[in-house]
């Protein structure tokens, strides 16, 4: 029984749809939309939709699809060892924040330590090597934020050591995969 009175009401639906008749929808016939347009405009932006309906009906689904196809990536990405590297330095520097409110920080992935009443540190896990140093010193966790930005900087500009850091990051890399376990295929 409600399957044949929704068949009814889709009928009248689609006959009303047709003729343009939507007054029992409370609004006029002459203008189903309420934009204030006559008769005319309103059938032809009707007829406008309805081909744009069928143009997409005749559109594959792939194609469809494609219509939503973005740009291709810029050639540097988010794997560039350099744009990592900022990435921890960034992340650095709010462990520096977060110590310098009190919070407890991992000393484990901190590139600075306590050292008497100041503070050393490094710039990377390796520690890069800026001419002939490698560990810096700060009387305070304001100069250690103020040390890392200016590694940040310094780096920007620096080819030698962007290759430093590519290099490191290789390195890295290449040590990891040998303590990797090897997946097993038997399963």
């Amino acid at each position: 029984m409600a399957l044949l009175l929704v068949g009814l009401l889709s009928r009248i639906y689609a006959e009303q749809r047709r003729s343009g008749d939507f007054s029992w929808a409370g609004v006029s016939s002459v203008d189903p939309l309420g934009h204030g347009c006559s008769q005319k405009m309103w059938r032809t932006r009707r007829a406008q939709h309805e081909q744009g309906l069928q143009k997409m009906a005749t559109k594959s689904l792939m194609d469809q699809f494609l219509a939503f196809a973005a740009p291709a990536q810029p050639a540097t990405t988010d794997r560039d060892p350099v744009a990592v590297f900022f990435r921890k330095i960034d992340r650095q520097v709010a462990l520096a924040k977060e110590a310098k409110e009190g919070k407890p920080s991992n000393a484990r992935v901190a590139w600075f330590k306590r050292d008497g009443s100041g503070y050393r540190l490094k710039i990377g896990r390796e520690g890069l090597k800026f001419g002939e140093h490698q560990w810096f010193k700060a009387d305070s966790l304001d100069e250690v934020i103020e040390r890392l930005t200016m590694a940040r900087q310094v780096i920007e500009s620096s080819d030698p050591l962007k290759a430093q850091i590519a290099t490191n990051s290789k390195a890295r890399g290449d040590r990891m995969k040998g303590t990797r376990k090897p997946k097993d295929k038997t399963a």
